[in-house]
């Protein structure tokens, strides 16, 4: 460095600071006025004039050990002449700090780790002014300081959720978060808040909070841990049935609603027990279920929740109704022929049914098969079918079929009658009906005069009478027989009855 404004006498002792070594070199003058002498270090100026301003004693920064957000105030150090007037210049790594320019300066996140030095520049009246320049030091990251312990609010309870009340940090520190479970870190739980799961009940929670602040050493500090968090409470549902209680029908489970995620299983009950392996959320009635109460029991499960068990209210059940058809019947409608009876389609099978033939609708007796051989009492009559479908659990339904007609038979001897006796008023004319088949044939008479009945003349045998002079007389017979149709014939006419 140069010093200016002193004026040696030959064989002056004079001390310099060499601003290359940083120390004091002596130089011993040769000459009055000015002049300059050339030493280990640097080149020293010395001119005529006041005595120069010379640094004794160097500057300090005020710390061997300047810390990021400490206050450093510089001393500047020592000087030649009394109470000159300083300026100040802060550098970072020997290069000047803008604005830096005053006797105090607080190291910010920048200066970590570089090389921290003040250069004070005295001056005073009359003397030109000379500048020296303090040791440097390496600045150290500040310190956070004692962080405040972090709370935390809410129910410790799954599902519910925490959060994290950090107090009061350094201004500008970024703070962030790690949710502890029994002390371990909880994978990705790195909010302010956090939902308890499943995974925490039984657990004790905790917070860790961590400050970071430029320039300054992290800090971390843990909450208190809560209480073991408890096992939630689920939402839960009325459990109800849908569809008709009825044999046959299948009836359908409405839980309600649940806490999303929650796991539902069914167990339908007759009378309050358990039906064996009725465990869907549907259930279709059967015939061991008429008369008994059906309900169904709904129970939820969710990781972290009490399991809830609910039932629906009993509902009693009633029988079920067969779809029915018309019965019909196949084959001929004929005396001597046998004839099927066709069920139609009945729901749901399988199914019993029960026959009863009817004649006239009259039970036939013994006729209770699916089929039935006509005899001879069917003919002339209405056959009909009667069939009850049955199916445990339903009520029986009956259907008859449509009537039909039996045909009459015919006989098959129907000779035509003869008269024997004397055509004259006062005799007895006889009537010869022959021999009529199949036996047991029924016969009735009729005498005729001239075509027309004769009252009353209805046996087998008729007086001539008056009336009947000078006319024919003939006889009818009709034949019947049950089943039979019957079949009148008549004989030829007598010659004209005489007096």
């Amino acid at each position: 460095m140069g010093a200016e404004g002193y004026a040696p006498v030959d064989g002056d002792n004079v001390q310099f600071l060499s601003p290359v070594t940083g120390k004091f070199a002596a130089v011993t003058t040769t000459m009055a006025g000015s002049w300059q002498a050339n030493y280990a270090g640097g080149t020293v100026s010395v001119a005529n004039g006041k005595p120069p301003i010379r640094n004794t004693v160097l500057p300090k920064i005020g710390s061997a050990t300047p810390t990021v957000g400490v206050k450093l105030s510089a001393a500047p150090g020592s000087w030649s002449v009394g109470a000159p007037s300083f300026t100040y210049q802060w550098f970072r790594n020997g290069t000047a700090i803008s604005g830096a320019t005053v006797g105090t300066y607080t190291p910010v996140a920048a200066d970590v780790s570089t090389k921290l030095s003040v250069r004070v520049t005295a001056k005073q009246d009359g003397s030109k002014e000379a500048a020296a320049s303090s040791v440097a030091y390496t600045v150290a990251a500040g310190s956070l300081g004692s962080p405040p312990k972090p709370t935390v609010s809410g129910q410790a309870v799954v599902a519910q959720t925490l959060t994290a009340k950090p107090g009061t940090w350094m201004a500008g520190t970024k703070l962030t978060y790690q949710w502890l479970r029994d002390g371990t870190a909880i994978s990705k739980a790195n909010a302010s808040t956090y939902t308890l799961t499943a995974a925490d009940a039984g657990k004790k929670l905790a917070v860790k909070v961590t400050g970071t602040l430029a320039g300054y050493t992290g800090a971390s500090t843990t909450s208190t841990p809560t209480k073991a968090v408890a096992v939630a409470t689920l939402t839960r549902g009325t459990p109800t049935m849908s569809g008709s209680v009825v044999v046959g029908q299948t009836v359908t489970a409405k839980p309600g609603t649940w806490t999303a995620g929650t796991k539902l299983t069914y167990q339908w009950l007759r009378d309050g027990t358990a039906i064996s392996k009725a465990t869907a959320s549907t259930f279709t009635l059967t015939a061991a279920d008429v008369g008994k109460k059906l309900a169904v029991k709904v129970t939820g499960t969710l990781a972290g929740y009490t399991t809830v068990t609910l039932s629906s209210v009993p509902k009693s059940v009633a029988m079920g109704t067969l779809t029915a058809a018309q019965p019909t019947f196949s084959g001929t409608v004929a005396v001597g022929s046998t004839v099927t009876a066709k069920t139609g389609t009945w729901k749901p099978t399988p199914m019993t049914f029960r026959y009863q033939w009817l004649r006239d609708g009259k039970a036939i007796s013994g006729a209770t098969g699916s089929t039935y051989k006509l005899v001879t009492t069917d003919a002339g009559k209405k056959l009909t079918v009667l069939l009850t479908g049955s199916k445990a659990g339903y009520t029986s339904v009956t259907k008859t079929s449509a009537a039909m007609s039996v045909p009459l038979l015919a006989l098959t001897k129907t000779p035509s009658p003869t008269i024997s006796g004397t055509g004259k008023v006062g005799s007895t004319l006889s009537a010869k009906p022959g021999t009529w088949a199949p036996s047991t044939v029924n016969l009735t008479y009729q005498w005729l005069r001239d075509g027309k009945s004769i009252s009353g003349a209805t046996k087998s045998a008729y007086k001539l009478v008056a009336a009947d002079a000078g006319k024919k007389v003939t006889v009818k017979v009709t034949g019947s027989k049950t089943g039979y149709k019957a079949i009148a014939k008549t004989s030829m006419p007598t010659r004209a009855v005489t007096k």
